[in-house]
């Protein structure tokens, strides 16, 4: 399965060279043009005679940098990307040599009352990578070093997928397939680098970008847990849309070809912040799926919704 492969890769945001590496050699040879730009966003073009459409995703997955050593060996950390708070004694990978490594919290025991009323941030926790003195982890670490989630990929029952990275890797699972399989349109795929920390790629990407739509591919937050009192959002129930953007063709279609979708009325905060600023003539929309637990150890989405999320797409490209 191709989103499993990527899911396993290891690139958190500003180190995307494996997912890149990848997606250049699934493209090679199946599109029209593939290359790269100085701020490492991959473009893929696919002629056509059609009006052009730009489908975008991102790469990078949230993370952590190496900041600092501890005398016992351990690791100070800070975030790449979002910052979650549940993630002390999760197994992680440190940099390109990907050592094993677990997130450490001072005890829930040793905490002294006011520690265990609040959260737990980052700069109380650190990485063990089972060295004994920072002379010892300095020779395998450098300062600056990443480290992401070691989460393997699972299916769970019949219609779940597990694993890391979902943030960016659904996308870029879904676009490499959309391009792969399209065969007469004129579309743009563009993979982005940075986007967890400030749409960084996609900022640069919109001033080389011109087409008559964008379409912004990635996943957004399922609110369908218990506690939550307002669910807007829900797994197996189809894309996610956004209301206040141009897109009724897409809507429309979707109900002609029977495929369920939603709408929220939310801020969203992904690439297409940085698009609908640059892109003064092109019609940006947002195409999301449902994720439960987005950013953190372990992210799950719906074979269903990924499968009715991409053949949405592939119908508005075969009518555009």
């Amino acid at each position: 399965m191709l989103l499993e492969r990527l899911s396993e890769l290891v690139a958190p945001s500003g180190y995307e060279d494996e997912v890149r590496n990848f997606i250049v050699n699934e493209l090679n040879g199946k599109v029209d043009s593939l290359n790269s730009d100085k701020m490492g966003n991959v473009i893929a073009n696919k002629n056509g005679k059609r009006k052009k459409i730009i489908i975008s995703t991102h790469m990078d997955e949230t993370g952590f940098i190496i900041t600092g050593f501890n005398k016992e060996g351990t690791l100070r950390i800070a975030s790449l990307g979002d910052e979650n708070r549940d993630m002390v004694s999760k197994g992680v990978l440190v940099g390109t040599k990907k050592l094993l490594g677990v997130i450490g919290a001072k005890a829930i025991h040793l905490q002294t009352k006011e520690e265990r009323s609040k959260s737990i941030t980052l700069d109380r926790c650190c990485i063990d990578i089972g060295a004994e003195t920072e002379f010892e982890s300095r020779e395998y670490i450098e300062l600056g070093d990443f480290a992401v989630y070691d989460t393997r990929f699972q299916e769970m029952g019949t219609n779940r997928l597990k694993g890391k990275g979902f943030n960016g890797r659904v996308g870029c699972s879904m676009l490499i397939e959309l391009l792969q399989e399209s065969e007469s349109n004129n579309i743009q795929g563009i993979f982005t680098t940075q986007s967890l920390v400030g749409y960084r790629g996609a900022y640069a990407a919109a001033y080389e970008l011109e087409g008559d739509l964008l379409i912004n591919l990635d996943v957004v937050e399922s609110t369908d847990l218990p506690g939550v009192d307002d669910v807007n959002i829900s797994i197996d129930k189809g894309p996610v849309l956004y209301l206040k953007e141009k897109n009724r063709d897409i809507r429309a279609l979707a109900e002609k070809i029977g495929i369920p979708y939603q709408l929220i009325n939310d801020k969203i905060y992904n690439d297409s912040n940085a698009y609908k600023m640059e892109l003064m003539s092109t019609n940006v929309i947002n195409i999301l799926v449902p994720c439960r637990y987005v950013d953190s150890y372990a992210s799950i989405i719906s074979k269903k919704d990924y499968e009715d999320t991409k053949n949405l797409i592939n119908s508005f490209l075969k009518e555009n």
